[in-house]
């Protein structure tokens, strides 16, 4: 090795000087970027966090809500079960009522026929038409009773 002037020495001193300086700006620039880039990460990541928790709460609205219309549905169609049963009901009463009220209007029939029958027919006087009064209540009174018997 040879002599060390001072020339050489400041030159050195000068040259391992920069490079410090160099490696030092470098790594405080790249230890900068590294927290810049790590604050930013983590920012993302609680950013995407509270989007999935905002999801997680519409799923579970949207699933309450669901809940609800199917219960809603459930009693709706319980309760299209109760009004067609009590309109199956009514209906049958109904009928049941039309058909008194024919065999009434038939029994009435029968009654004027019979009359009929008996007040152009009979031997004239109140004996015939008594005869004939007689049978006339007992078939009013049938009648009677038949078209109130769905009303009760």
């Amino acid at each position: 090795m040879g002599d060390l002037t001072e020339e050489k020495a400041v030159e050195l001193a000068d040259k391992v000087a920069s490079e410090g300086f160099v490696w030092t700006t470098a790594t405080i620039v790249i230890a900068l970027e590294y927290g810049r880039q790590s604050r930013k990460d983590a920012e993302k990541k609680r950013s995407e966090a509270a989007y999935r928790h905002s999801l997680d709460e519409r799923a579970s609205d949207a699933a309450a809500t669901a809940a609800a219309a199917a219960t809603a549905a459930r009693a709706a169609a319980e309760a299209a079960a109760a009004l067609d049963a009590r309109l199956d009901a009514v209906e049958s009463r109904v009928v049941r009522a039309l058909d008194t009220k024919r065999e009434a209007a038939a029994a009435l029939q029968l009654e004027r026929e019979i009359q009929q029958q008996q007040g152009g027919g009979g031997g004239g006087g109140s004996g015939g038409g008594g005869g004939g009064g007689a049978g006339t209540t007992k078939v009013m009174a049938t009648t009677t009773a038949a078209a109130a018997a769905p009303a009760e």
